[in-house]
């Protein structure tokens, strides 16, 4: 959408829509950030670690990153992050939060779309069916992994086994001839 000069196709799956997942993105991206800053500071934002790629991580990969978050300060980190939070709250026509549904009309390569799992509350089915109905041309396809994938490799994932996206792999066969041009009729395998 920002830059479809640089697009020739498109392939989504696992899209985000709704109100628990949007919420859960918002608390995995900038909750404690938000917290953090209201209650210690930028000080406290440079010890905020708790997940891979924290902020203490950043700053021990490259320690000028401590220099440029106090020279944004408390007060425009605030700002900023509570500017991206708002992305996340969900709005009536946003099918995705913070993108407005009718800039999709604007999306004019060809699209193809897996279709979110039956219970996966953070990549809903709907989603996926309301993300294909504003694509005009868009192709919609069954997922080539089990229905309950996400919710599979997130229980995996929670007790320190498997990867949370390894499912993804059994898109490729899809990916590749989708991308390759050819026909919707081609039947699609998982790997």
């Amino acid at each position: 959408m920002m830059y479809p000069e640089m697009v020739t196709k498109l392939c989504v799956w696992h899209i985000v829509g709704g109100n628990q997942s949007s919420m859960s993105l918002a608390n995995v991206y900038l909750m404690s950030e938000l917290a953090t800053v209201r209650s210690r500071g930028i000080e406290g934002i440079l010890e905020l670690g708790g997940r891979a790629g924290g902020w203490d991580d950043l700053i021990a990969a490259n320690p000028r990153n401590r220099d440029r978050l106090l020279a944004i300060g408390s007060a425009e980190f605030e700002r900023v992050f509570t500017r991206w939070f708002d992305a996340f709250i969900p709005k009536p026509n946003e099918s995705i939060p913070g993108v407005p549904d009718y800039l999709f009309a604007e999306i004019d390569v060809p699209t193809l779309i897996v279709r979110g799992g039956e219970n996966d509350m953070a990549h809903p089915r709907r989603t996926s069916f309301e993300v294909h109905a504003l694509i005009k041309g868009s192709r919609l396809i069954e997922p080539p992994w089990p229905e309950d994938a996400w919710e599979q490799a997130s229980a995996l994932h929670a007790r320190g086994e498997g990867a949370l996206f390894e499912p993804w792999q059994h898109a490729a066969p899809a990916l590749l001839d989708f991308m390759a041009g050819k026909p919707a009729g081609t039947p699609y395998t998982s790997a």
